[in-house]
């Protein structure tokens, strides 16, 4: 990691992988990384993909532009995958995530005026835990009437489950209570999107 102050641009140089886990038949992965600056998803980079190797050599630069007054409340999101090659061709297809790195603190080894080389553990992860969307909420607890009020907004780039492309999602929400469901509500069903708005209040009554 290094800052460059001049252009107010984080640089992120991804160096290498070793003793990642096999993901293909013949004992291999094909892995590559994507990056990620939280909270902004948008701006997502990625190095090459390394074929048939457990110990890949990346050594690739990438560049963020961020002012440094901003770096404290940003998280660097790294994802290994291993790519797969029938991806490009069905769209239903997914690249199988390796695992995860995230490091909370930009300035946890330097104050990034020169580069510095950090290893971290991949810590590992499915396909299921990422990438499968956002929700939009908000919560509102009225002390004087004991009421908890969470309203469901609105999600979006949700995973397709049918084979159309798309999804009937609902959001069901518990109450939970030293581990033990309480109560349990669910939205209406939206037909056909994976970006569906609900804008629903769920009411929960707590003494």
């Amino acid at each position: 990691l290094r800052y460059d102050y001049e252009s107010e641009t984080l640089i992120v140089r991804i160096l290498k992988a070793f003793d990642l886990p096999a993901k293909d038949f013949c004992g291999s992965s094909d892995p590559h990384v994507k990056i990620y600056l939280l909270p902004d998803r948008k701006c997502k980079l990625q190095t090459r993909v390394h074929r048939k190797t457990l110990n890949p050599t990346f050594d690739e630069n990438f560049h963020f532009p961020v002012p440094y007054e901003e770096l404290a409340d940003r998280k660097l999101h790294l994802s290994v995958f291993d790519f797969d090659r029938f991806s490009r061709f069905d769209r239903f297809s997914r690249h199988d995530m390796i695992g995860e790195v995230i490091l909370d603190n930009l300035f946890e080894v330097s104050d990034l005026s020169r580069e510095t080389s950090i290893w971290k553990d991949i810590q590992y992860a499915t396909s299921e835990s990422v990438d499968l969307g956002e929700i939009m909420f908000s919560l509102c607890y009225l002390p004087t009437a004991g009421r908890l009020t969470l309203t469901v907004i609105k999600c979006r780039n949700l995973k397709a489950m049918d084979i159309t492309g798309y999804s009937d999602p609902y959001v069901k929400v518990s109450l939970l209570c030293d581990g033990r469901r309480l109560k349990k509500k669910k939205t209406t069903i939206k037909k056909n999107t994976l970006n569906p708005v609900y804008n629903e209040a769920i009411i929960f009554d707590i003494p």
